[in-house]
């Protein structure tokens, strides 16, 4: 799978930096480089959303599979102010 964007419920699209960096959303042991390498290792949605838990992602709270196509997965959860986010991942052909 290959990472293609990182957005909100208004479909405003949000920098993969501003998880690590700007609002604290990643802890201290997650960098953007893991959440990239966590969705290039996952062949499938079940196991894309295991490695993003697995990253303990603080601002990704309630994680779960929103949607699964043949071309894409997208991951819906909230972050500590309540609002939805979204990470989408385009599935190799």
């Amino acid at each position: 799978m290959v990472f293609d964007k990182l957005f909100n419920q208004c479909g405003v699209r949000l920098s993969m930096s501003n998880i690590a960096h700007g609002s604290a959303m990643v802890t201290a042991y997650s960098t953007p480089v893991d959440v990239y390498d966590a969705i290039e290792d996952a062949h499938d949605g079940k196991e894309l959303l295991k490695n993003l838990k697995q990253l303990r992602l603080v601002g990704m709270n309630n994680m779960c599979i929103d949607r699964e196509t043949a071309s894409y997965v997208r991951i819906k959860g909230d972050d500590p102010l309540g609002n939805i986010c979204y990470i989408r991942a385009l599935k190799e052909a």
